[in-house]
C-alpha cells in the first residue's frame, strides 16, 4: 500500500485559478415552491432584476395562489406530486440551460445584479 502526503490548505487554494465574472445570460435560477404565496413573489420578481437567463420553478404540490404567482414570472413551470425537496431540485436542474444553477428557496430575495457576484 503506497501513503500518499498529507495535502495541505494551499493543495486546495485556487488562487492560481483565473476566474472570469459571470455574464448575465449564464446563470438559470431553480426555486422550488409549496404553498409559498406570501413569500414566492417578492423572490421571483428579484430574480427577474437580477437579469438571470431563466427561472425555473418547481412546484411540490401547493394547493392555492403560489402557481398562480409563478406563472407571472417563471420561464418555466414545472410540477413534482411531493417527492421531496431533492427530487424537486434535480426536477429544475435537469431543465437548467444556464452554466451555474442555483437553487433558491421562495422566501429568498436578491439585489440586482447581486446574484451574479455569487
Amino acid at each position: 500500500m503506497k501513503i500518499l502526503p498529507r495535502k495541505t490548505p494551499d493543495t486546495y487554494s485556487d488562487k492560481n485559478i483565473a476566474r472570469s465574472p459571470v455574464q448575465v445570460g449564464q446563470v438559470s435560477a431553480v426555486v422550488c415552491c409549496l404553498n409559498s404565496i406570501t413569500s414566492i413573489e417578492e423572490c421571483l420578481k428579484s430574480l427577474k432584476e437580477s437579469n438571470v437567463k431563466e427561472i425555473i420553478v418547481v412546484d411540490v404540490g401547493s394547493t392555492y395562489g403560489s402557481l398562480d404567482v409563478a406563472k407571472n414570472y417563471a420561464d418555466i413551470l414545472l410540477m413534482d406530486e411531493g417527492r421531496g425537496l431533492g427530487i424537486a431540485r434535480n426536477i429544475g436542474l435537469r431543465r437548467a440551460t444556464g452554466r451555474y444553477v442555483p437553487h433558491s428557496a421562495p422566501d429568498n430575495s436578491y439585489e440586482a445584479k447581486e446574484l451574479l457576484k455569487f
